[in-house]
């Protein structure tokens, strides 16, 4: 508001009198400047493809093919959706944890609500619940509470996360599929890439997961096909029905369906497995890309001819029925 008319606002309560510094609901003139604010906004835009009442604004085009050309950029929930790019983090967002410090993070309430902040980014970033593990553990009530070098360094990694989200591609069920898996010692991840019609493999979504207690004293395998059955279930509504492969570092993957002695629990994924057609591809850690292009905001990976050489088994999983 006008500091000259913020007097006409004032009210009085028994905590002492106030008043608004911001325009306020209830005001007689409150619609009609709120009015004149939305059009200042859309001037270029109104009577052409939109029309404003207070909030709520109407998009309309007179062919579908104007209307994509009208819709370029939505902001949604922190996310920049944008036609023919894809999603990318809200700057703002990036700005708001860019502006924590570390000396900020004093007890556990702070570290609640930067690791809060951040998990927006999970959906950008390769093994973001693994980088913040130092800092969840402290959560803990029967873990003391000692920020040292770790959550130093995880409260960097973090922010760097943050400003080197790459631009994920939207999804689209006719192009080639890849999902790429792993497990470290704390935590899950999944990338699921798409190759794009100028034939680069662009990332679509970005899965990770903190392992329990439990989970962590899983046998290695156990671990690497925990990354694969929760990466699944992250990206169901995607995957279900297509025909993709799942890029593993882990050989023995490769030859679980042949495997005749399971545990109850590998009986378990296997039969969640089936759901899917799936494709199992070895590659070497030492080839792991995935660190390296997420550092770009067109992340890619090598074509598949570039990787044939290093492919050494295929299993094919198929879909009951």
């Amino acid at each position: 508001m006008d500091p000259d008319s913020e007097y006409l606002t004032a009210f009085r309560t028994r905590f002492g009198t106030f008043r608004w510094k911001v325009l306020p609901f209830g005001l007689k003139v409150g619609p009609a400047w709120f009015q004149q604010f939305i059009n200042a906004q859309l001037h270029d835009l109104l009577d052409r493809c939109a029309s404003a009442y207070a909030d709520d604004v109407l998009i309309y085009s007179d062919k579908e093919e104007d209307h994509w050309k009208d819709c370029q950029e939505v902001d949604y929930l922190g996310v920049l959706l944008e036609a023919g790019v894809g999603l990318s983090v809200d700057p703002r967002k990036v700005r708001s944890i860019q502006d924590w410090k570390f000396e900020d993070l004093r007890d556990r309430t702070a570290i609640r609500s930067f690791v809060g902040l951040c998990n927006f980014i999970r959906v950008f970033c390769y093994h973001a619940s693994g980088v913040a593990e130092p800092l969840n553990r402290l959560l803990k009530k029967d873990v003391a509470f000692v920020m040292g070098p770790e959550q130093r360094e995880a409260f960097d990694q973090l922010k760097r996360l943050a400003i080197e989200a790459p631009v994920l591609a939207f999804f689209r069920p006719e192009l080639p599929t890849r999902l790429e898996t792993d497990a470290s010692r704390n935590a899950t991840a999944g990338v699921l890439w798409q190759e794009q019609p100028d034939q680069t493999w662009k990332p679509v979504g970005f899965f990770s997961k903190t392992m329990t207690p439990a989970e962590r004293a899983y046998p290695i395998q156990d671990r690497e096909l925990l990354a694969v059955v929760q990466s699944l279930e992250h990206f169901y509504p995607e995957l279900l029905g297509q025909k993709f492969d799942v890029i593993t570092d882990h050989e023995a993957l490769v030859h679980f369906s042949t495997k005749r002695l399971l545990s109850v629990r590998q009986i378990r994924w296997s039969d969640f497995l089936a759901q899917f057609d799936i494709r199992f591809l070895y590659r070497p850690g030492r080839l792991n890309v995935v660190a390296d292009a997420l550092s770009r905001k067109t992340a890619e990976l090598p074509t598949v001819k570039a990787r044939e050489a290093e492919e050494r088994t295929v299993t094919l999983i198929l879909r009951k029925g």
